[in-house]
């Protein structure tokens, strides 16, 4: 009870001591009692296992989408180098090199 709802309010509302009211329990109350501090502690753990799982997985999408963006802007680069560099692609293939090349039929 004294985790639930603090030590303090616990006194401000009986002047009775948190271990006094344990001890008045039966066996049957501090069960539930047990149950209910544990699926209380189960919710507040997954929630920051949630929130330290989001945290450590976020980088790693923004990593993604970044490296992504780099990445094809790198290759237009070196596409449009490649294009000033060569030229225009031929529109037929037939000779290369100034050699005529044997068609493949």
């Amino acid at each position: 009870m004294a985790s639930l709802l603090g030590e303090d309010s616990l006194r401000k509302r009986s002047k009775v001591s948190v271990g006094s009211l344990i001890s008045r329990l039966g066996l049957p109350q501090l069960g539930t009692v047990n149950k209910l501090l544990l699926n209380q502690a189960k919710k507040r753990l997954m929630k920051n296992a949630r929130l330290a799982l989001i945290g450590k997985l976020m980088p790693f999408g923004i990593g993604a989408v970044l490296g992504a963006t780099a990445n094809r802007k790198l290759g237009n680069t070196v596409l449009d180098s490649t294009r000033v560099s060569l030229g225009p692609l031929p529109t037929d293939w037939t000779e290369f090199d100034g050699k005529t090349l044997p068609r493949g039929e």
